[in-house]
């Protein structure tokens, strides 16, 4: 019986000292200063979360009360360490998607393989260069897995890189777009430091390999190794691959290249407001993520401006992978526009053409190409951009056409047009034009074998006609009207019998100072008179191009050394005006398209979309500058088929931050589920971008605000909503 007693009073003290060490443990880990970030794992810990009745009721609070006791657990890092130890002393070769290689290597599986990202991502790289206007290079550059696969254990090398080579080099046949395989270039030198041990970027030697393998597909000679003065900045390097394996090695070494003919570049973040006079940021160096020493890391848009004063301009669509390459590429070009998809939210065809650039690099890791949904975002811009459409209206600046562009065209117009003539060489092209030539006179004017101008346009055939008349008219303010209703006559003329011709109205020319002080012709009455053009073109399914911007100096005259009379040129500036045309078309496909392809036109329905959209902007605490996107861009940022939603309206940042607005009114009540789906897809895809962006951004998106009523989808992403449900359900009732 004592015995008995004593065991009883054993297991008692035994757990009374095991509850009172565990609350011991809480208190402490109550008590002990908030720790948010591991270092160790490179990633942002659970916060404590706030209670909140619906949260208790669903289970969700006290499951993150659990994550964030797990995550400040006392001695965490050192147990963390220790689970990983016992697993690679007990023979396991592979943590956390990480195999442990030989030579210390820390190689990062490959990431799955998904056909339908790689199509949407392939194909979206095929709209941007049927655009017409842009030099399209692809470099999808491979793991350390593919390139290093003799450090791999046995038995876990698979084909995936190379498929996905394949999947890309079939799916760009048949088009002009340059793809560079850099795999087959880094296995040459797949025995020299081409990647980290400790994570998953090349190092400066691999992306000198990769620079060099880019030179013949983007023009330049690149430079040799003895021409970069080439330094160790640090030899303490611990990356994602070693906060994933969490198995020591021994530090990498990260190396700059610096050219040593080369001044200082200037480098600008636009969306965040920085500027620096370096390519490289050492205050990185002193962190953990020392990787961001090359161009201060992921940025949504990174502009580098170079001494290299050589007109030339690139925009690099890229990842991570492109931030240790692009310094090297930035020698050969004036301008290197570095765009990030992933947070990039502005019409990005918008930019390319205010920024006049026709070179276009899309530099990817395999990684990112095969599970990144964003490139496809190029998609939704060529549906909705105005630069991108080609819409009856202005002509935007394209690719370059050879003369045989202008086969079956009828240049229509007066003795500038004859001169254009004489010095164009465009021998089948056909010329309705003569001195002192009016719209009126066309019809009076003798072409050959007695028929007039007007009888060879009624004759049709053309595919496409370029008009330029007007400075014969009666050129004063007072006539503008008339004018403008004659033109447009004249175009409609020149339709009924050229149903399928592109018809492009060009701008009345501009005169020089000295012809301009006699008053007569006054580059102020052309000014207006083209406005007055520029406004007819859309109604009349036409295009507009303003010659005149490639022609004047900066006071907006024609230069006197141009012409010979004040008005008609000499024949270089007749070569400058065939230059200006043959970058300035429109493809009979676009033009086809524009006439039977009207834009969607969104409507409200139930919702006034815009207005919630409005007032969840106006009554959330954003951190980021948000501005409003267009509804054909957001939809595809989302992935949804517009053809199921009734109207969408949204913000977005400029890449700071992951905060955003949504607000969806589906047409059919049925697509609720389905496009909340999407919502949450899109959510994931941002937070494994984000993670290693800009990782304190990650609670946001762990816990968005989504709210569904009816046929409405409304999501929110910021740090905290406050009552802004109660500021909606205004607009529900």
């Amino acid at each position: 019986m004592k015995d008995k007693y004593i065991k009883r009073n054993s297991c008692r003290r035994f757990n009374n000292a095991c509850a009172l060490f565990i609350m011991l443990v809480f208190v402490f880990n109550m008590l002990s200063p908030v720790v948010k970030y591991s270092i160790l794992e490179n990633r942002y810990l659970q916060e404590f979360p706030k209670f909140t009745i619906s949260g208790f009721l669903d289970g969700s609070y006290m499951e993150d009360v659990e994550n964030y006791l797990n995550d400040h657990f006392i001695g965490r890092d050192s147990l963390v360490k220790l689970k990983a130890g016992v697993e690679y002393v007990t023979g396991k070769q592979e943590n956390n998607g990480v195999y442990v290689c030989d030579d210390d290597y820390l190689i990062e599986k490959p990431a799955t393989y998904d056909e339908k990202i790689i199509n949407n991502n392939i194909n979206a790289v095929k709209t941007l260069n049927d655009i017409g206007r842009y030099n399209v290079t692809v470099a999808v550059v491979p793991p350390a897995f593919e390139v290093m696969q003799e450090h791999l254990p046995e038995y876990v090398y698979n084909d995936t890189i190379p498929k996905l080579n394949k999947h890309i080099e079939e799916g760009f046949s048949g088009t002009d777009i340059n793809v560079v395989n850099t795999t087959e270039d880094m296995r040459k030198y797949k025995d020299e430091y081409l990647y980290y041990r400790t994570d998953h970027h090349t190092t400066s030697n691999g992306a000198f390999i990769i620079y060099n393998s880019l030179s013949k597909a983007l023009g330049y000679t690149a430079l040799k190794g003895e021409d970069f003065k080439i330094s160790d900045v640090t030899r303490e390097f611990m990356g994602t691959t070693y906060s994933k394996a969490l198995k020591y090695v021994s530090p990498d070494i990260i190396t700059e290249y610096k050219p040593l003919e080369t001044a200082r570049f200037k480098v600008r973040f636009p969306y965040d407001g920085k500027e620096a006079d370096s390519m490289y940021f050492p205050e990185h160096l002193s962190g953990k993520d020392k990787y961001s020493y090359f161009l201060d890391g992921n940025h949504a848009l990174t502009v580098i401006e170079s001494p290299n004063k050589n007109g030339k301009s690139i925009a690099i669509l890229r990842d991570s992978y492109a931030n240790c390459t692009a310094p090297f590429i930035a020698n050969h070009y004036e301008e290197v526009h570095m765009i990030d998809l992933r947070y990039y939210n502005d019409d990005i065809i918008a930019y390319l053409s205010e920024n006049n650039i026709e070179e276009v690099l899309f530099l990817y890791s395999s990684q990112t190409f095969m599970t990144d949904e964003s490139i496809s975002k190029i998609t939704s811009y060529a549906k909705s951009s105005p630069y991108c459409m080609q819409e009856f209206g202005p002509v935007y600046k394209t690719k370059p056409v050879d003369e045989s562009y202008f086969t079956d065209t009828a240049f229509i117009g007066d003795s500038l047009t004859d001169g254009f003539r004489m010095h164009a060489g465009l021998p089948d092209a056909t010329f309705l034009c003569g001195t002192s030539m009016t719209i009126s006179g066309l019809s009076t004017r003798e072409w050959r074998d007695g028929m007039t101008m007007m009888d060879r346009i009624k004759q049709g055939g053309f595919k496409k006609v370029y008009i330029m008349l007007g400075i014969n008219e009666n050129i004063v303010f007072e006539y503008k009207d008339t004018f403008i209703e004659n033109y447009k006559q004249l175009i409609d003329t020149v339709r009924q019998y050229n149903p399928d011709a592109i018809i492009y109205v060009q701008s009345i020319l501009p005169v020089t100072a000295s012809m301009d002080a006699k008053g007569r012709i006054t580059n102020q009455v052309i000014n207006a008179f083209n406005e007055g053009l520029s406004n007819i073109v859309v109604e009349k399914q036409a295009y507009y191009l303003d010659i005149n911007s490639s022609l004047v100096n900066e006071n907006g005259q024609l230069p006197e050394e141009a012409a010979v009379d004040g008005v008609h040129f000499k024949k270089e500036y007749y070569l400058k005006w065939l230059d200006y045309l043959k970058v300035h078309t429109v493809s009979e496909k676009n033009a086809e398209n524009a006439k039977k392809s009207p834009q969607r036109v969104f409507s409200n329905g139930d919702y006034d979309v815009s207005a919630i959209a409005d007032t969840i902007l106006d009554n959330v605490a954003f951190r980021d500058e948000l501005s409003a996107i267009n509804t054909r861009v957001l939809l595809g940022i989302y992935g949804i088929d517009e053809e199921k939603i009734q109207n969408a309206a949204g913000y977005a940042g400029g890449g700071a931050t992951a905060e955003e607005i949504a607000v969806f009114e589906v047409k059919d009540i049925n697509d609720v589920m389905e496009v909340e789906d999407m919502v949450y897809a899109h959510i994931e895809s941002r937070k494994k971008s984000f993670e290693s962006y800009i990782p304190e951004e990650m609670p946001k998106l762990k816990r968005p605000y989504i709210y569904i009523h009816k046929k409405l989808v409304i999501v929110c992403i910021a740090d905290k909503y406050g009552d802004v449900e109660s500021k909606i359900k205004q607009y529900i009732n």
